[in-house]
C-alpha cells in the first residue's frame, strides 16, 4: 500500500489465473500499473514455490513438471501468459458448479505442429480417469468433434499422435500459440472424454 500510496476507493485488480499472482493498481486515466508481479515472483522463488526443471525426453519434449493454480489449472513447464490470453483464459472458465473439468495450459511447440505429437500430463487425466488407451472426442471451440487415439507413455502422460496430426492441419495451428485443453466427462458416444481446445493467443 506504501509502495503505490493506496487509500480508501483505490481499485486494484488481482488476476490469479496464471502461474503468478499478480495485482494492478488502477489508476483512471492513465491505465493500468504493474503492482507487483515481479515481486511476487521473487517471493514464490524465495519460498520454493517455483516449478521443478524437467527433463528433456526423447522426443525433444521436455518432461513437465507443472505448476498447479489455485483453480486447479496445470501449466506445462516454463509457460507464461501475456496480459491479454490471462483475461482470455480468465473468461473461458467456467466455474459452474458440478462441472468437474481438467485443464492444461501449453504454448505449442514444434513437436505438437511440426512432429504431430501432443503429449498430455498425467496431472490433467487423474481427476477425469481417463484410461491408459482409448480414443478422446476433440474439439476447437465450440466445432465439431474428431475422434484422436490416445495412450499413455512410458512417463505417464497421454499421447496424441496421429489424429492429432490431422486435427493441427484441419485448423491450421501454429507453433508459439497460447491455447488451453479442457477435458470433460461426456455423454456424446461414442466419447466418455471431450477435449476442447480453445486458443488462447490472437
Amino acid at each position: 500500500m506504501k509502495d503505490f500510496n493506496l487509500g480508501l476507493g483505490q481499485l486494484v485488480v488481482f488476476v490469479m489465473t496464471g502461474r503468478i499472482a499478480k495485482a494492478f493498481v488502477c489508476s483512471f486515466g492513465v491505465g493500468f500499473i504493474d503492482g507487483g508481479g515481479a515481486e511476487v515472483a521473487q517471493q514464490e522463488e524465495e519460498q520454493g514455490g517455483a516449478d521443478e526443471e524437467g527433463q528433456v525426453d526423447e522426443e525433444g519434449i521436455d518432461g513437465e513438471i507443472m505448476g498447479e493454480a489455485p483453480i486447479g489449472i496445470i501449466y506445462s513447464m516454463g509457460v507464461s501468459l501475456d496480459l491479454e490470453e490471462e483475461g482470455r483464459l480468465a473468461m473461458m472458465i467456467d466455474i459452474e458448479q458440478g462441472n468437474i473439468a481438467s485443464r492444461f495450459v501449453h504454448r505449442f511447440t514444434i513437436t505438437n505442429i511440426t512432429k504431430k505429437s501432443m503429449k498430455i500430463p498425467n496431472q490433467v487425466c487423474v481427476l477425469l480417469n481417463i484410461g491408459a488407451e482409448g480414443f478422446i472426442g476433440v474439439r476447437l471451440g465450440e466445432g465439431p468433434l474428431s475422434r484422436v487415439a490416445s495412450k499413455t507413455a512410458k512417463d505417464g502422460r497421454m499421447v496424441f499422435n496421429k489424429e492429432w496430426g490431422v486435427f493441427v492441419s484441419t485448423y491450421n495451428l501454429q507453433v508459439g500459440s497460447a491455447a488451453v485443453f479442457t477435458f470433460r466427462r461426456s455423454n456424446v458416444a461414442p466419447f466418455d472424454v471431450v477435449c476442447v481446445v480453445d486458443i488462447l493467443s490472437i
